[in-house]
């Protein structure tokens, strides 16, 4: 049994698909992410298995034909996550985006490699995915909070923005819950402090419960040519229909 991974091109503004073609035939490959470089290429980054074996990996596959052909696929990194416990994060799902002047590459991803607790990672590539940047800590909590759910962009000056929730607010690093903005000026290379996106730190058991508490996939990070356009779900509103607090959708932009 396997998860094959293939794309289908659309022609006319999205009325029609056709022409699937195999980027990957594995036993996994999920979260796959389509983008557009500025000269055409498009770029493709999910998540998969190789073989029988358990590791996740982050892979990178291009098209340089809009779609009709694939480039085998190339493995960024492992995906080192252990999850975070009680919490369903979404952690086998990367982000990907490109900066729409320069056309890098920009992955982020949980990775628990640097403590044994999941914090943001970031991988780029300066030449159209042939070659990876070692991993890279992004997220700025202490390293016995997790912080994970996780979203890249770049605007058109070049700023690479990563958010993500933290659990750095509390003392008992389980519930507690914070949106996070970081902001690099030089690629990636290194980090401003985080922005706290959250007006309050909200409890995450307020959520649905599915297979843990589910806040959602549900975040976004997007790109005007200054700022930057946060989406996340809390429980921190109280809800009076419900008698108590439910998820709510919120959004903030960067200064």
């Amino acid at each position: 049994v396997g998860q094959d991974l293939v794309v289908a091109r659309s022609q006319d503004l999205g009325l029609s698909y056709r022409n699937p073609r195999l980027v990957r035939r594995a036993p996994v490959n999920i979260g796959a992410i389509p983008r557009v470089a500025p000269d055409g290429t498009v770029h493709l980054v999910w998540a998969g298995r190789r073989g029988a074996g358990d590791d996740l990996f982050v892979f990178h596959s291009r098209s340089r034909n809009g779609g009709q052909r694939w480039s085998s696929p190339r493995v960024i990194a492992i995906l080192g996550t252990v999850g975070v416990p009680d919490i369903r994060s979404g952690d086998i799902l990367p982000s990907f985006t490109i900066d729409p002047v320069r056309g890098d590459l920009y992955v982020v991803w949980q990775d628990a490699r640097w403590s044994g607790v999941d914090q943001i990672t970031l991988s780029s590539s300066r030449d159209a995915g042939r070659t990876w940047s070692t991993p890279a800590l992004v997220s700025s909590a202490p390293l016995v909070a997790a912080t994970f759910t996780t979203s890249v962009s770049v605007n058109r000056q070049g700023q690479v923005a990563v958010s993500y929730y933290s659990l750095e607010n509390d003392p008992a690093r389980a519930f507690l819950v914070d949106r996070y903005l970081r902001i690099s000026n030089d690629g990636g290379v290194s980090f401003g402090p985080a922005i706290r996106a959250t007006r309050r730190t909200f409890d995450v058991r307020f959520a649905a419960q599915a297979r843990g508490y589910f806040l959602g996939d549900y975040v976004g990070l997007a790109a005007t040519r200054k700022h930057f356009h946060l989406l996340w779900v809390d429980t921190s509103r109280s809800s009076s229909t419900a008698g108590g607090r439910q998820p709510d959708v919120w959004a903030a932009r960067s200064r």
